[in-house]
């Protein structure tokens, strides 16, 4: 059978779906409903997508509109026992629904139904298919500058529409679990409970609200909270987005972000520490004065729009690295990388021993076949060994995969000689091709330093898709450059420079190779680090 949430197919027998965990069959406890239950006569009532403290978030399939899927949001004053606070969440309530039923905007959902079933009341919305920052938080631990201030320009946009209202809508509870991102990297705010029509004049507000971490001073009873309030909070959404920092524990005493993020660019450092100032008349004094800032327009770049979610993300599990959109948020070797750094040492080594193991295997293998096919192979084979990872230790300037690697090459180079019959049947020696390998990567090295504004910035293990395909294209023609270099410095008394062309191929190759080796050693060796940091 189909689920009639999702569509998968389930066995006929199943009660509740593989996929996304719906009840398949009717009259299966949901919270407050049961699976099948039609409120209002028109929505028929699948899963629970969420659950809070006074009702719960449904996903309903719309009988009157094909029927297509809506998310119902519920608040049952049965959870709570004391008749203040009922009459209190009711009117907040209604006044959400109220509030929300005339604002249209992209990056908000948009509410098309609002009625009561008996105590309970029941708010209808747009079905936003993905996930919230928060889980996207958990998943990631730490989100690429460029993609947070994507994020931001549209959070930006949103709040800079509410506080455009008249009276100005004040948010007031800005936080990572309060956005949500769809599938088409569209931002999404939700959850306006607390969102407030702003008094001017008025001393403080009447009641207090905010997450701690997130909240302003002024939402502690020191002052009214206004626009300059979301200024706030947005600011330590993007700061936290950043750096992965938790911000509950000492609220108004985040250390510096450069102190978290030495290499963060001085254009998102300016935007998000003058927005989260404690003084509110320190802050960006109004919401498109932040967007303009985020947009780039006070001598900063303009940042691309946020990468596609293309979930579900299934927190605590491993990252994935699919096939289009932001599944490649986290790169392949990333994903290995942290697969690999949760295997105790001793699996770890065996891992990279069994590794190693098959790699010289299918070196002696595909030396013999290279070299019946090419006889000069004995001298193009060290280029194979050693330019790939110089070609990332240059573009990344780290040595790490270059110390972890060496072993492994040397290894090959000797595996190669014997299967081509010894070592003094080889035109070079093994002295030549580590000193011309030596000398190689100290020229790549200093070239690597000459293009700042070529070679990424910053830990590779947040870099966004295009940083992360900048890096690759760097790696391929450093691998090219560097053969040109290790041929003429290797073989300049014996072989013309452009006598082997196949050699400058091999290079190329070799540099994306060596790109996903080096790649993968390094953000291996972060991840070692951060699990014995933690």
């Amino acid at each position: 059978m189909n689920c009639k949430w999702c569509n998968s197919q389930n066995r006929d027998t199943a009660r509740f779906c593989a996929t996304c965990r719906a009840p398949t069959v009717d009259g299966v406890q949901i919270e407050n409903l049961r699976s099948g239950q039609r409120l209002s006569g028109r929505y028929e009532v699948r899963k629970a997508l969420g659950v809070g403290a006074m009702g719960a978030v449904y996903g309903a399939l719309d009988g009157n509109i094909a029927n297509k899927r809506v998310a119902i949001k519920e608040y049952s004053p049965a959870r709570n026992t004391n008749p203040a606070e009922q009459k209190i969440g009711a009117e907040m309530f209604e006044e959400e629904a109220q509030m929300l039923v005339r604002l249209d905007h992209p990056n908000m959902p948009k509410i098309s139904d609002y009625f009561r079933e008996g105590m309970n009341q029941y708010m209808v919305m747009d079905f936003i298919d993905g996930v919230t920052l928060e889980e996207y938080l958990q998943q990631y631990h730490r989100v690429p500058e460029a993609q947070v201030m994507g994020w931001g320009q549209q959070i930006a946009s949103a709040l800079h529409y509410l506080h455009s209202q008249d009276p100005p809508i004040i948010f007031r509870d800005m936080k990572p679990g309060n956005v949500m991102l769809d599938k088409q990297g569209r931002i999404k705010l939700i959850d306006f409970g607390i969102a407030r029509k702003f008094k001017p004049g008025k001393a403080q507000d009447t009641q207090k609200f905010g997450t701690p971490g997130f909240a302003p001073p002024e939402a502690y009873g020191k002052g009214q909270t206004d626009a300059r309030s979301d200024v706030y909070s947005l600011a330590v959404t993007m700061y936290v987005l950043a750096s992965g920092h938790d911000p509950s524990n000492d609220p108004f005493n985040l250390p510096p972000l450069r102190s978290i993020l030495p290499n963060v660019s001085p254009t998102f450092e300016r935007v998000v520490e003058s927005g989260r100032q404690l003084q509110a008349q320190q802050r960006w004094q109004t919401m498109e004065l932040f967007t303009t800032a985020l947009s780039g327009a006070q001598g900063g770049p303009t940042y691309p729009a946020g990468p596609i979610y293309s979930g579900p993300i299934q927190v605590g599990a491993p990252p994935f690295a699919g096939s289009g959109g932001a599944t490649k948020t986290r790169s392949l070797t990333q994903s290995l990388a942290e697969s690999s750094a949760r295997l105790s040492n001793s699996k770890l080594v065996a891992l990279l021993s069994g590794i190693a193991l098959v790699s010289l295997t299918l070196v002696a293998f595909f030396a013999r076949a290279i070299a019946q096919a090419n006889p000069r192979f004995d001298i193009q084979y060290p280029l194979l060994a050693t330019i790939g990872v110089l070609a990332y230790v240059a573009t990344r300037r780290v040595w790490t995969p270059l110390a972890t690697f060496t072993p492994l090459a040397i290894a090959a180079f000797w595996v190669s000689s014997m299967s081509l019959g010894g070592l003094d049947q080889l035109q070079v020696s093994i002295q030549v091709v580590i000193f011309s390998a030596f000398i190689t990567g100290l020229i790549m090295m200093g070239w690597a330093y000459l293009q700042p504004n070529f070679v990424g910035k910053g830990e590779p293990r947040y870099y966004s898709v295009a940083q992360s395909h900048l890096d690759t294209i760097w790696c391929v023609l450093m691998g090219f450059i560097a053969t040109v270099i290790f041929t003429i410095g290797a073989h300049s008394s014996s072989l013309a420079p452009w006598a082997e062309p196949t050699m400058y191929v091999f290079g190329a190759l070799n540099g994306l190779v060596g790109w996903f080796v080096g790649d993968y050693l390094y953000r291996l060796t972060q991840e070692k680090k951060d699990q014995r940091g933690s």
